[in-house]
């Protein structure tokens, strides 16, 4: 069994968990375990060739909303620590996602993500090209697509979302004042 194999098999119903109900207590041991199983999961598909990658897609299938909420935790994240490197993690959550669910739902968090991006280093574009060269062809679309949308097509204003706080109180808010 290969290291892959071995971490799946022990890892893929951390992965695939709807986390607790917030008024049930403290959730951070929850998502303490299930981000660290997500941080792994992006280490192989990084560090692996093409089968393995196509492997993780595979079984990945169900956990759509553990890297969504991910990335968008990664986005918030990087601007709190003030660390790129997290917005490519978040990516890279993405691209493993591989727009499986309605494709206005992983806009959402690319357009925070890019967001970061822009707050950290002036521009999205680095992390995007960097997030191409490992995602499927259907997602490196999708993020070509989305950088060439025009400015204010790429804000979070746009996507209804807020900044709200700095340093370690950073967050994005979602605005409910938008109609849907």
């Amino acid at each position: 069994m290969s290291k892959l194999d071995f971490f799946l098999a022990n890892n893929i119903h951390t992965l695939e968990e709807f986390p607790p109900d917030p008024d049930d207590g403290d959730d951070s041991l929850f998502f303490e375990k299930q981000y660290g199983a997500v941080d792994a999961l992006i280490k192989f598909f990084l560090e692996g060739d093409e089968n393995e990658r196509a492997k993780i897609l595979s079984v990945t299938k169900n956990c759509v909303n553990t890297f969504h909420s991910y990335a968008h935790w990664m986005a918030v994240c990087s601007v709190r620590k003030n660390n790129p490197l997290l917005i490519f993690k978040g990516l890279v959550a993405l691209a493993i996602e591989n727009l499986r669910n309605d494709f206005r739902d992983t806009l959402v968090i690319i357009s925070l993500l890019a967001n970061s991006a822009r707050k950290l280093q002036g521009t999205e574009v680095i992390q995007f090209q960097s997030a191409k060269t490992i995602s499927s062809k259907q997602f490196g679309e999708f993020l070509s697509d989305y950088l060439s949308r025009t400015t204010w097509n790429r804000t979070i204003a746009i996507m209804g979302f807020t900044e709200s706080g700095s340093g370690e109180c950073f967050n994005y808010v979602q605005n409910t004042d938008i109609p849907i």
